[in-house]
């Protein structure tokens, strides 16, 4: 790709080749002088997709003549340091519940988040809306413990702000949608005799209970109208599988895969990971996946910078019409949902059949949402 294509707007190239370096230390197989990127457009990329301080990592690996010019370089180093800051306090505030909770004897098992950073070369780098934990027998107590402010509730964890940082304290690793969600759920808690304790105090998950995790984490998302994919996740899966593989062999991970019937989904994340960053897994491929179907994933990842103005409005019929479209131009991925799953999908719709948004989609008075569900998807689902 020449620096032509780069200027008229596949930026998303260069963006994947600067965070190759700064996340796996894969140097770029393109490089740009300075004055041939639009780096406004991809400071913009990079903070859309969660990106902004890993990119700039694989910035300041550059040789200096292909480096933004100084005023680019401050602001975007600023936002970095603000990463960077914000990763330094909350790790602050985790090491000080830790404390509170070995003085209570309760052990903290820390998941997403800090966790994963720790995966990566520079931990700071990785952003983090907030920390979870699992506090095996002790959720109650846990809550009674640190949540005083901003408290909210559901059946998978309490969530509430504890000195300036949301907290996600965990009942279940994941909501019990379907069985596929509910088998998973006890594969996790099955593992939690091979916990890990690090040096600073918490536990985390084995090497193959993490993936396993990724996976369904992914698949939460996939589904999830109001939180789209983003590239982080497929970051997050590509440095998991780069750092637990010589953990965790292909053969050991295969029969759970299948006995949670999650074989297809995995394969698919590893899909679009070997597409993005040019890695490679061959151990795992346990079965072939379209083309078609990491690039609708891609395509699906890549709508956010589309949709971002729209989505940031936060206007309910504005929303429902980018929603809409979302999973018409991807119905190809809900072969990799869990059936009953996507009566979430008809829910939400439902929800979305006022007059005014039946007059802003076009659609007839006499169809109901369950009818023009299926016509969305192009196929039906029990």
């Amino acid at each position: 790709m020449n620096c032509c294509n780069v200027i008229n707007g596949d930026l998303k190239t260069y963006l994947i080749e600067l965070l190759k370096y700064g996340v796996f230390e894969i140097k770029p197989s393109l490089l740009l002088q300075s004055n041939q990127v639009d780096w406004d457009k991809l400071m913009d990329i990079a903070s859309q997709q969660g990106l902004l301080a890993w990119v700039w990592d694989g910035i300041c690996k550059l040789p200096k003549e292909n480096q933004p010019p100084r005023q680019y370089a401050i602001n975007w180093g600023l936002s970095a340091q603000e990463i960077w800051d914000r990763y330094a306090y909350q790790k602050k505030v985790l090491l000080e519940i830790i404390d509170i909770c070995n003085q209570n004897h309760i052990r903290l098992l820390l998941f997403k988040g800090i966790a994963l950073s720790e995966l990566f070369p520079n931990p700071h780098s990785r952003p983090s809306g907030d920390i979870d934990f699992y506090l095996f027998e002790d959720y109650r107590k846990g809550n009674v413990l640190f949540a005083k402010d901003n408290i909210s509730r559901s059946n998978k964890r309490t969530g509430f702000d504890y000195k300036g940082v949301h907290i996600e304290n965990h009942r279940i690793f994941l909501n019990a949608y379907t069985k596929i969600h509910i088998n998973a759920i006890k594969y996790l808690e099955s593992s939690l005799d091979d916990v890990s304790l690090t040096k600073d105090g918490y536990y985390i998950m084995s090497p193959t209970a993490c993936i396993v995790y990724q996976v369904m984490h992914f698949l939460a998302h996939l589904d999830d109208i109001s939180n789209p994919l983003s590239l982080r996740f497929i970051v997050d899966f590509g440095v998991t599988m780069n750092q637990y593989q010589t953990q965790v062999s292909a053969e050991s991970l295969k029969p759970i895969l299948k006995q949670l019937k999650i074989t297809d989904v995995f394969c698919l994340l590893l899909s679009v990971v070997e597409t993005e960053f040019g890695l490679s897994f061959d151990n795992y491929h346990y079965m072939r996946i379209d083309k078609r179907d990491s690039q609708a994933i891609i395509d699906l990842i890549y709508r956010r910078e589309g949709d971002c103005d729209m989505l940031n409005q936060k206007k309910f019929f504005d929303r429902a019409k980018v929603y809409c479209l979302q999973y018409k131009q991807h119905d190809r991925l809900y072969k990799y949902l869990p059936k009953s799953r996507v009566a979430y999908v008809r829910a939400y719709l439902h929800d979305l059949f006022s007059v005014s948004v039946r007059k802003m989609l076009r659609i007839p008075d006499n169809t109901t949402y369950v009818g023009y569900f299926k016509k969305l998807v192009g196929k039906k689902h029990d």
